[in-house]
């Protein structure tokens, strides 16, 4: 999904660029040079344009061909945006993210994410500027001091189970959701359809039941 794509067509709303403003952080745009050169500069100046009001404040190349290559696309960006590259990243197997589920691996097969993260650091170190993006998000609003309107503001006392599937072939969650269970009061109880033959201790008690989607490879 691009940084304006949300639940409508029409407008932002649920969009990345809709929680950057509401956040007021800037946004480093990832720009797609793998199959062009000077025209990436049109693509960062449309989606700088598109919305005044969104803070992109600089520019990682992904799938660069060559030094070359990059010396077609950086200095033309920032001369037609006047936004820095900050960094780039090389066009490089290695370096694509692996996917499966909706563009997901499940973490529960995390050897070959892992091998994945350990790639991409190791390329992030050579040519992307992590001190440059650190002075970018320095420039960030400061965060409200409201009150969530989703977690309590107190501690709820314990007042019914919920039992979680999670295994190998139930592992699709979101942790901020169990965290969200919890704060009002569930007791989160793992158990594996897979290799339990009962319910967890005190099953008894359980209120709710919670499966996400099943991944079996």
């Amino acid at each position: 999904m691009g940084v304006f794509d949300g639940h409508s067509s029409l407008d932002e709303d649920g969009s990345t660029a809709e929680l950057a403003k509401l956040l007021d952080a800037p946004v480093i745009l990832i720009a797609d040079a793998g199959k062009v050169a000077r025209s990436v500069a049109a693509e960062v100046l449309g989606y700088q344009q598109f919305d005044p009001d969104l803070r992109i404040a600089g520019v990682i190349l992904n799938g660069v061909g060559s030094e070359r290559h990059l010396e077609f696309c950086q200095p033309q960006i920032e001369a037609t945006t006047g936004l820095p590259v900050v960094g780039w990243l090389p066009r490089r197997d290695d370096l694509v993210q692996p996917e499966r589920h909706l563009g997901l691996i499940p973490t529960v097969e995390g050897t070959v994410v892992n091998e994945w993260y350990e790639a991409l650091n190791a390329q992030v170190e050579k040519t992307i500027d992590i001190d440059a993006i650190a002075r970018i998000a320095a420039g960030a609003g400061k965060p409200g001091t409201g009150a969530s309107q989703v977690f309590p503001a107190d501690a709820q006392p314990k007042r019914t189970m919920i039992a979680v599937a999670q295994d190998r072939a139930f592992s699709f969650y979101y942790q901020d959701s169990l965290d969200l269970l919890e704060a009002w009061g569930a007791e989160v109880v793992p158990f594996s359809p897979l290799d339990d033959d009962r319910l967890p201790e005190g099953g008894r008690r359980i209120s709710g039941w919670r499966v996400s989607g099943a991944v079996c490879r």
